[in-house]
């Protein structure tokens, strides 16, 4: 898939990033950790977007490196692309297309000298790489001006079809500060459950000790770190990790690089042969976190991935709410039952659920199932009794979402027939169930019929 091959194209960015500017030593340490990073592999495994764009962000934080060094209009144009796939990939990524000025600022030519006249400063770095910047900037104007101008015009000639930019939810400004403090709480949850103990100390000790040493290096990577991470904590209503995580190559090469540094400053202080390999304790401790947490975690992650600590946002969203879990049963188990709709031999599903319109990514290519959708929630009997009425009896998939949620709540006297109840299936976690029913045509008695206490509503609650 396309996340699999740019998570090994952020992976070799991260390498050659690291390279130039610690060693290739650090850098082959930085892919090993990558490799096994909860943090990315988690959503990286889930093909979301996020961690491809957390490739494309390193890919340009790379190309910048490059440009600082050598700059050229040409490669501004290479870089303007690479920016505006950034943006295309997640537009929470906007704050860093600041990066390439901050690299060329901080780790370019002529790096920017607090002590020095920050006028002339900045004139000077605007002569050598003004023109390089403004090419840049003409792409990325240039195409998001044109998907921009699409979206305006798509949004007035078809309002009902149009979405935000930004979901409201993601960039809402929290109301209160419980949903501040339960961002704060999900932040140190990702570190406890997705770094762990060791990774994290790693990570800001790495921190501690670049700001001392090398400070340029610790400014540009905490810098594009921060520029994603507050406003998810501080504006958004409730981000999830892999948001987080399109930065996540970068606190990888915070750890790495800042403990290769104290290994080096160790080396001149431990200068009696016997005590040379103590000076290699910071990156032992990086080796001891890829044994004791990172393999195990990669190991449940393909093939125990239910068994795995989470933070409860991701234990909600990943397991127990919109999943594939219990849909998978449930269109294995219709698949062994027998076609009963009239006028074809596949087996008819009507899904009262939230994502039927997914059904099809959990079914090979030739099931012999066929999935019939509301288009709307709210026409969900009618599009049942119309099922009903051209094929006679069906299969019906149904979820019981917890109250006050009704919107997938079926009411038996609005239904054209006799549901019959075949199976339940649990989703991990205590998460949200499916039920499978038969529906037969009329008012025809059916034994087996599940109903709630008062007979008004499915689906049922076991």
């Amino acid at each position: 898939t396309p996340v699999a091959m740019f998570s090994m194209i952020g992976a070799a960015a991260t390498f050659t990033f690291t390279r130039m500017l610690f060693s290739r030593a650090a850098a082959l340490t930085a892919v090993i950790v990558l490799a096994v990073f909860p943090f990315m592999i988690f959503h990286e495994r889930m093909a979301l977007t996020d961690p491809l764009t957390a490739s494309i962000v390193m890919l340009s934080l790379w190309y910048s490196l490059v440009l600082a060094k050598h700059p050229s209009k040409r490669g501004g144009l290479i870089l303007g692309v690479m920016l505006s796939f950034m943006i295309a990939a997640k537009i929470l990524s906007v704050p860093l297309l600041a990066m390439p000025v901050a690299v060329m600022a901080l780790l370019g030519q002529k790096p920017f000298q607090l002590n020095r006249n920050w006028r002339q400063q900045i004139i000077d770095l605007w002569k050598l790489y003004g023109p390089t910047l403004l090419q840049a900037g003409l792409v990325v104007g240039v195409i998001w001006g044109v998907i921009m101008g699409f979206y305006f015009i798509h949004g007035i000639l078809r309002p009902e079809e149009s979405r935000p930019l930004v979901d409201d939810y993601l960039y809402g400004l929290p109301d209160s500060d419980t949903v501040l403090d339960g961002n704060m709480t999900h932040v140190e949850e990702a570190f406890r459950y997705l770094w762990g103990p060791l990774l994290t100390a790693l990570c800001f000790a790495g921190m501690g000790v670049l700001a001392w040493k090398r400070w340029r290096e610790a400014a540009l990577l905490v810098g594009c770190i921060l520029a994603v991470w507050l406003p998810l904590i501080f504006v958004a209503q409730r981000p999830n990790s892999r948001y987080l995580s399109v930065v996540g190559h970068l606190w990888v090469i915070l750890a790495v690089g800042g403990m290769f540094i104290l290994k080096d400053e160790l080396s001149r202080l431990f200068k009696a042969k016997p005590l040379k390999f103590l000076a290699w304790t910071p990156v032992g401790l990086l080796g001891l976190w890829v044994i004791t947490f990172g393999a195990p975690f990669t190991y449940q992650n393909i093939y125990e991935p239910t068994a795995l600590k989470l933070p409860e946002r991701e234990t909600h969203g990943y397991f127990r709410n919109f999943t594939g879990f219990a849909l998978r049963d449930a269109l294995q188990l219709v698949e062994t039952l027998p076609p009963i709709s009239e006028g074809t031999d596949q087996r008819v599903v009507v899904g009262i659920i939230r994502s039927c319109p997914f059904l099809h990514y959990h079914m090979v290519e030739d099931a012999p199932i066929k999935i019939i959708c509301p288009p709307e929630r709210e026409v969900r009997h009618e599009v049942l009794n119309a099922a009903l009425a051209q094929y006679g009896a069906v299969y019906m998939f149904n979820e019981e979402l917890p109250p006050p949620r009704t919107d997938l709540v079926l009411h038996k006297e609005r239904i054209a027939g006799r549901v019959q109840w075949l199976a339940t299936y649990h989703r991990p976690h205590g998460g949200i169930i499916v039920d499978v029913y038969i529906v037969y045509p009329g008012q025809i008695p059916v034994s087996g019929v599940r109903t709630t206490p008062d007979d008004e509503a499915m689906p049922l609650v076991k």
